[in-house]
């Protein structure tokens, strides 16, 4: 049987061209069982970690822990050639688990974003400890993370057309 329980705390506000959220969010999961799935490449979890999947891979979390977000962004003015509505942001992340032992998560991602006429462009990079895509821990990296290589970075550029 699988049992939850979060709280959540958060703000999202406009001072004139500058951007804040934050958030603080508390969580606990517990499965009445070893959480294990046959043939699973990492192993079974026990009480700390539950067992998540996504996009065709499964990763182990800490099972309770805590959420920090703090994210800021600035509205540039005025454009450059065809391009305009400059935003640049800072995203910013932490999971600290509470288990003993787990190392806990950070994610940063810095960029910006604009447009023009339909098309949204998105440029950024991302650097992180104990994070599944970014680093090379990824089933246990929301879990116990650590290890000699916990911390990795991207470059992202995506390019959309809104009509």
């Amino acid at each position: 049987m699988w049992h939850s329980c979060r709280t959540a705390l958060h703000t999202s506000a406009e001072f004139g061209r500058l951007g804040v959220q934050l958030e603080t969010i508390r969580y606990a999961n517990s499965f009445d069982g070893n959480g294990s799935i046959t043939g699973n490449w990492y192993g079974a979890c026990n009480r700390d970690c539950v067992i998540i999947g996504a996009y065709g891979f499964t990763n182990r979390l800490a099972a309770r822990g805590d959420i920090d977000i703090a994210n800021v962004s600035y509205k540039l003015p005025g454009s450059i050639g065809p391009f305009s509505g400059f935003v640049v942001y800072n995203d910013w992340s932490r999971l600290r688990k509470s288990a003993a032992g787990y190392a806990d998560s950070y994610q940063n991602v810095t960029g910006v974003t604009f447009s023009s006429g339909g098309w949204a462009i998105i440029v950024d990079v991302a650097n992180a400890t104990n994070e599944p895509y970014l680093s090379p821990g990824f089933g246990n990296a929301l879990a116990t993370g650590g290890g000699a290589r916990s911390s990795g970075h991207r470059f992202n550029a995506n390019i959309g057309y809104y009509f």
